[in-house]
């Protein structure tokens, strides 16, 4: 889950919710609470913002708390699929070590939200003394430090699943792409922990000289560049591989990179079907449209009309990777 990641409605890698083939009955028992508990949460919510069900400050608690834990169950989707997927240890640990720290940040938020439930109790029987300044601070450094943990949480996600997802090629974009967002990351930090709040007011701390200074937000305002940049290179590698891995009739996995495929031949209907434990788990552009913005025939069919010539002897194997080059470049 990048801090530049987008959702645009059909591709999103890291909130995982469009079904796919190969998803595992963890994935999809996960998927279905997940989902609605996020949409009973934000129903009830709407309800009681036009005065249609009126609820208490508990209640109001529990109805939040319902819609973070939905939330955090998306947030962790990605990491299930990998799970699932995976046979070998050293992911399903990775895929564990995220699970967990995705629970921990979802425990952290429901500990904040009772706590903004508790102040607003006491605002509303007006018991307004030392305690409930005490609270408030309380509250505020507790939303301050799960916010930390959060960023945490989302830059490490971020940069596991690029690693898992494009192993060995990409890495100059890798590097780049993990690099602005640790540098964002301690930005934001510093952010967070420049004002010490306590019972007397608002303290500046040490780390506040810093956001004084021009070579610091020159630096973000970089980092912020620089991790945009290699997210627009991995989608459109996403979506090179869709095509590729569906000119050759096989299911788009982690192994097919644009370095390693370019002269792999292509898997027959039978083959397709036993690559599926190496479904690619963040990929989240199963509906895919490749139709090209013309009447013409889409990409689909004409790369399956090259495939069929070279089927037929008509063309030859360099013939067809130019031609499957060229339209495929031409998206």
């Amino acid at each position: 889950m990048g801090l530049f990641n987008r959702y645009d409605g059909s591709m999103n890698d890291d909130m995982a919710i469009a079904p796919k083939a190969g998803d595992g009955k963890i994935y999809r028992l996960v998927q279905l609470l997940a989902i609605s508990a996020f949409l009973i949460a934000v129903v009830l919510v709407i309800l009681e913002i036009f005065q249609i069900l009126p609820m208490s400050a508990n209640t109001n608690g529990v109805v939040f708390s319902i819609g973070v834990l939905g939330a955090g169950g998306m947030i962790a989707l990605p990491w299930v699929r990998v799970f699932e997927v995976f046979k070998e240890k050293p992911y399903k640990i990775t895929a564990i070590v995220f699970l967990v720290l995705a629970g921990v940040c979802v425990i952290l938020w429901i500990i904040c939200v009772w706590l903004i439930i508790g102040l607003i109790k006491k605002a509303i029987m007006n018991d307004v003394d030392i305690s409930i300044i005490n609270s408030l601070v309380n509250s505020l450094n507790a939303i301050r430090a799960s916010l930390i943990v959060s960023l945490q949480f989302v830059v490490a996600s971020y940069v596991a699943k690029n690693v898992i997802k494009y192993k060995k090629t990409l890495l100059p974009y890798q590097i780049m792409a993990g690099l602005s967002q640790l540098f964002i990351d301690a930005f934001l930090c510093i952010v967070l922990t420049a004002l010490t709040i306590t019972t007397e007011g608002v303290e500046f701390s040490k780390t506040a000289i810093l956001l004084t200074n021009r070579w610091t937000w020159a630096l973000f305002v970089i980092a912020v560049v620089l991790g945009i940049f290699p997210n627009v290179v991995f989608r459109r590698t996403d979506r090179r591989n869709i095509l590729r891995a569906r000119s050759e009739g096989t299911h788009e996995t982690f192994d097919a990179q644009p370095d390693d495929t370019d002269n792999a031949p292509a898997a027959d209907t039978g083959t397709a079907n036993a690559n599926t434990a190496n479904i690619d788990p963040f990929d989240m552009d199963p509906f895919y449209s490749t139709t090209t913005a013309s009447s013409g025939p889409s990409v689909d069919e004409k790369l399956r009309k090259i495939k069929d010539l070279l089927d037929k002897g008509l063309i030859t194997q360099e013939e067809y990777d130019k031609k499957r080059e060229d339209i495929i470049n031409s998206i």
